[in-house]
Formats: C-alpha cells, sequence, structure tokens
C-alpha cells in the first residue's frame, strides 16, 4: 500500500516501516559502484586537502588519488566538505593577489 508521499509501507515482525523508492534506488546505486577497495569518510577526510591542491593546480586528481575521487562521487557528506575546501581555497588565493 503506498501512502500519499510516495513512500511504501511494509511490516517488519510488529512494525509498519515506510520505505522511500528513491532511497532505495540511491543505496542500491551506491552498493552497485563499490570497488574491492574502498576509501572510508576518515581515509577520505586525509587526503582532502591534497586533492583539492591538485584540483586547483589544474592536474588530474582522479587519476592521482582514484579512490579519494571514487568516494567523493559516492558520498554526499565528504564531497559537501570538499567544496567547502576548494571554494576557501579559491577565497584565500583571490585574497591573496
Amino acid at each position: 500500500m503506498n501512502d500519499h508521499q510516495g513512500n511504501q509501507q511494509f511490516e517488519i515482525g510488529q512494525a509498519q516501516v515506510a520505505v522511500d523508492p528513491g532511497r532505495v534506488r540511491q543505496l542500491l546505486q551506491s552498493v552497485y559502484a563499490t570497488q574491492p577497495d574502498e576509501f572510508s569518510c576518515d581515509d577520505c577526510f586525509e587526503l582532502a586537502d591534497r586533492y583539492a591542491d591538485l584540483v586547483a593546480a589544474g592536474a588530474d586528481a582522479a587519476e592521482v588519488l582514484p579512490l579519494v575521487h571514487h568516494h567523493l562521487k559516492l558520498c554526499p557528506g565528504c564531497r559537501e566538505e570538499f567544496e567547502a575546501l576548494i571554494q576557501a581555497l579559491h577565497a584565500l588565493r583571490t585574497h591573496d593577489r
């Protein structure tokens, strides 16, 4: 049975659980994109500054740090932090001119 928000209702044991089909699709895509070698958020965070420097220098950061690149494609939280880092670096470089 569907509710008005598009979630599907399922009974699991004694509980009614609402499942968002879009979220399920997103999770399945993440599972499908998983590689044998994966970086955790902590691993990505440790190399984010190096990756950002490569991007700022116009280098192919994805080739140099492919696991960081892959993690940023899959992890919205790390991608958001990385984009903030890029903006901060840009602001610093603009300010120093």
